[in-house]
């Protein structure tokens, strides 16, 4: 990993949202079952989030006033907590396609240490909802090309395609 300092900005809270936004304790709701009745069970969790939604998008809806449309968030973990689901080469090269690794933070009074998106664990939030709890606090921004490279790897969790015949492994005679 290369100096931490690269990676990201102190932006304060009425900064416009954009893609690669850190949004810390966000709550979501977490359906845990349901009833036969038709009556579910959920409670609210608190994650740190990114947000995915690319930032043109999010800026059409400000523009737009359509408030009522929604921003994809991801969760992300500090590496020591999920260390033990998560080889650490494999994800600095990118080897995974469910997560992605971002460098640690030494920004004064916003350190965290290293970040591991779930890109398989999508929520997707009114653009309102987020834009208050964004409102609160400064935030972290994950900036370029760091930003660009989460939103790949957050892409190619969806874009993978299956073959129905690969190559042959064996290279061929000439």
């Amino acid at each position: 990993m290369s100096n931490s300092s690269n990676w990201y900005k102190l932006v304060p809270s009425e900064t416009e949202l954009v893609q690669g936004d850190f949004l810390d304790n966000f709550p979501v709701i977490k359906y845990s079952g349901s009833h036969e009745d038709g009556t579910y069970e959920a409670e609210v969790i608190e994650y740190d989030m990114v947000v995915m939604t690319q930032s043109c998008d999010l800026n059409k809806i400000r523009l737009k006033n359509t408030y009522d449309k929604f921003v994809i968030l991801c969760p992300r973990s500090s590496y020591k907590y999920v260390r033990d689901e998560y080889d650490w080469d494999y994800l600095r090269k990118g080897f995974l396609v469910r997560a992605h690794l971002l460098d640690k933070c030494e920004i004064e009074n916003q350190q965290f240490d290293y970040q591991v998106v779930e890109l398989d664990q999508i929520f997707s939030v009114p653009y309102s909802s987020v834009r208050k709890i964004a409102d609160q606090n400064d935030r972290v921004r994950l900036v370029s090309p760091y930003r660009e490279h989460l939103s790949q790897a957050f892409a190619i969790q969806f874009m993978r395609v299956g073959l129905p015949a690969d190559l042959p492994k064996e290279k061929p005679e000439d």
